[in-house]
Order: structure tokens, then sequence, then C-alpha cells
């Protein structure tokens, strides 16, 4: 996969994101937003600025998740108090 979608549940809000490494992946309109593996995390989401996990995926668990790309399905993401249901999905 080089290329996915993250799709929000609540209102249809899509970002787009393309790899950028081997195991990292950057949001097209704010590279400073990537998705990475992070060994025994699995693929993460972080804040820019403070590397605070933002994001994760919902139903799969990191020892299942394989290291060559992110895993479609359900996400959860998480910000400021807020937190939101993605979908990922490959494109």
């Amino acid at each position: 996969m080089e290329r996915f979608e993250l799709q929000r549940q609540s209102d249809d809000l899509t970002y787009v994101f393309t790899r950028v490494g081997q195991q990292c992946f950057a949001r097209v309109d704010n590279q400073a937003m990537t998705i990475q593996w992070e060994g025994p995390w699995g693929w993460v989401a972080r804040l820019p600025g403070n590397g605070v996990v933002s994001g994760r995926p919902w139903e799969i668990l990191p020892q299942h998740q394989r290291a060559e790309a992110p895993p479609a399905g359900i996400w959860i993401s998480r910000k400021d108090g807020k937190s939101y249901v993605y979908r990922l999905v490959p494109s």
C-alpha cells in the first residue's frame, strides 16, 4: 500500500496519507501528521510537536498487525478532549 484515506464516520471528512518511508505515512495536507509503525505499539498516529499518541486501530491488536502497512478498518483518534471514529481505506 502506498496511499490510504482516513474517513471520519460522523461527517465523512477525509484525510489522505501517502508513504514517506518504509514504515511511515504522512498526511498530504499536513506532512507533520504521520502514522508510523512502532513495534510493540503497532501502527499509531502521533501529534506533531509533543508526540502524544492521537490515533490507533481499534479492532486489530498490535501483535496482530503487519509492519508493511497500517490495517484497514476502524481507527480511533483523540485530541484536546475530543475523540473520533475513522475508517482507514486503502486507495
